[in-house]
């Protein structure tokens, strides 16, 4: 937990593996909120410490409800 995600040329390896998995239930347009499910370690993408600094890291932690693990499209 805690390791920040890196950039990396696709390699075709699992740990580049994720999964956009639905928040809500997208009865419209508006709702578009998911999270980002790491295939290899099950673990979410997220804002580390809920930064809303611009060039914030983003690491994976374990699934927490948390704000800074949802994502939209928009």
């Amino acid at each position: 937990e805690g390791v920040q995600l890196e950039q990396l040329t696709c390699d075709g390896s699992a740990s580049q593996e994720w999964a956009a998995e639905a928040v809500g239930s997208y009865q419209s347009a508006s709702d578009s909120s998911f999270v980002l499910a790491s295939l290899n370690s099950g673990l979410l993408a997220e804002v580390e410490g809920y930064s809303t600094t611009e060039g914030a890291a983003v690491d994976q932690w374990a699934a927490n409800g948390g704000a800074n693990q949802v994502w939209t499209i928009g």
